[in-house]
């Protein structure tokens, strides 16, 4: 059996060191946006890595674990934004019923059977 564990600590840091760690983490999610708007741009993943490596002295293998972070959210934005869309668009009633008196909403058996269908 696979197991999956977390796990979790509370560094003990001098000024110094938090410093370090709080900058790098600036670094790490201005990287991350600029990657991010420069490839919903358009452009290329391969002259990004360049510019990237170059300009914020990061290694290649930082540059990479970034890029795959970055592209596995657009996929998984990508994934489920047809069930936000319909969510967003579903009938009025819907959410007042989930808010009012507790009755179901006349939709709700096809939006159950939906989501009992779907890979969740």
């Amino acid at each position: 059996m696979n197991e999956i564990r977390t796990y979790q600590t509370r560094l003990d840091l001098n000024c110094e060191q938090a410093a370090l760690l709080d900058a790098n983490a600036a670094l790490y999610g201005k990287a991350e946006r600029s990657l991010f708007a420069r490839l919903a741009a358009g452009e290329s993943l391969s002259v990004l890595k360049r510019e990237f490596i170059g300009g914020l002295g990061i290694t290649a293998r930082q540059f990479n674990a970034l890029a795959a972070g970055v592209r596995g959210k657009i996929a998984s934005v990508k994934e489920v934004r047809d069930r936000l869309i319909e969510f967003a668009n579903r009938p009025q009633h819907c959410s007042e019923d989930v808010l009012g008196n507790g009755d179901k909403c006349p939709c709700f058996e096809e939006r159950l059977s939906r989501f009992q269908g779907s890979r969740w």
